[in-house]
């Protein structure tokens, strides 16, 4: 939804960046950053680097306004009960 909302603005794509991993390599921590051009629009943390990276986005979308706070969780409810 990022990478749409972006290409359509004529932005580009969103770059992603590791800024930290943690924790022993069977229990990681990783925190990235969203950026869109140079402006950073979210953060987020995961167990793995691509959870890490939606967690980012999630919050970009609602840093833009295009994702409300109780949409996320709506969500992520249907996600863990599609699994």
């Amino acid at each position: 939804m990022l990478l749409e909302y972006s290409q359509a603005k004529g932005k580009g794509s969103p770059h992603y960046v590791l800024k930290a991993q943690e924790g022993p390599d069977h229990q990681k921590l990783f925190t990235v950053e969203v950026f869109i051009l140079k402006e950073k629009l979210g953060r987020g943390k995961g167990h793995s680097k691509k959870e890490a990276e939606q967690a980012a986005a999630r919050e970009a979308l609602e840093k833009l306004g295009i994702l409300r706070r109780d949409q996320r969780h709506e969500k992520e409810d249907l996600e863990d009960f599609s699994e």
